[in-house]
């Protein structure tokens, strides 16, 4: 009878071959039942072992993701139950459809075609909406990468990764808010009517490519329309074709619904 003195050499399949040509007739039935239940215990180890991995990279991936999502400290604590209305009838229906906009899409995002842009005075609550749009993307069961920025810090970003003065400049942050799968931008309007040439070119190819492409999904906020906006006391008149041109408003266009949100300013009362 053939022995085998080495069996750590073989696989586990050579392993169970050989026992199977070397066991009585009689005894085969029983041994193959033996080792199947063996090779389907070991399977089933080897399944929860990938399980657990996997689980493990993802909880990573969403950490990674809420870390880098940008909001901070009380921005946090923004919610849509949190969320008071305030002001007039009239006033507190443009915010109750607000609301409702903005969680219907965080809700069905990424299965959604369009962003929302929210118009609205200082104060009413539109960068509240993104925050809480934020959270609601970071909550799904997928990780998505969110990016939210605020146009002060973004402009300060920019400077900071700045490594020349060449109007088609490349950096890193312009890759990062081309590649995520939701952007959001508090006060579009300030980030597009700075001084730097090479910022401003930035974000029209960001924007270019939110309307060309559909992709990332751009949710934002601005206290001056994309047409027919007011005028001002210096006779300019006040929205997005005016100050920045055809092109950017026809994108905005082409990838935002524009909700214009009425109401007191929140800032003084929760100062008060």
């Amino acid at each position: 009878m053939e022995v085998i003195t080495h069996s750590a050499n073989f696989t586990q399949e050579e392993f169970n071959d050989w026992m199977l040509r070397h066991v009585p007739e009689h005894l085969k039935p029983r041994i193959e039942a033996v080792l199947n239940r063996s090779d389907e215990a070991r399977q089933a180890e080897e399944d929860r072992t990938k399980l657990k991995q996997s689980e493990h990279m993802l909880e990573q991936y969403r950490q990674r993701a809420h870390d880098n999502c940008g909001l901070r400290g009380d921005q946090w604590e923004d919610t849509w139950e949190t969320f008071r209305r305030a002001g007039t009838a009239e006033e507190k229906d443009s915010q109750t459809t607000a609301l409702r906009e903005a969680h219907s899409r965080s809700e069905q995002f990424p299965d959604i075609q369009r962003g929302l842009m929210f118009v609205g005075r200082p104060g009413v609550g539109k960068d509240f909406f993104l925050h809480c749009i934020v959270r609601d993307v970071l909550e799904k069961t997928a990780v998505y990468d969110v990016r939210y920025f605020y146009s002060l810090n973004l402009e300060k970003l920019f400077k900071q990764e700045w490594y020349g003065d060449g109007d088609n400049d490349v950096t890193d942050l312009e890759m990062c808010m081309r590649n995520c799968n939701i952007l959001l931008l508090g006060d579009l309007h300030k980030i597009l009517h700075v001084k730097s040439e090479g910022i401003v070119n930035a974000m029209t190819r960001v924007l270019k490519q939110i309307c060309d492409e559909g992709h990332p999904k751009l949710f934002c906020s601005s206290m001056i329309p994309l047409r027919h906006g007011p005028v001002g006391q210096d006779g300019k008149r006040y929205d997005y074709e005016s100050l920045f041109g055809e092109s950017i408003a026809s994108w905005l266009e082409g990838s935002v619904d524009e909700i214009t949100v009425f109401g007191p300013n929140r800032r003084n009362r929760a100062a008060a």
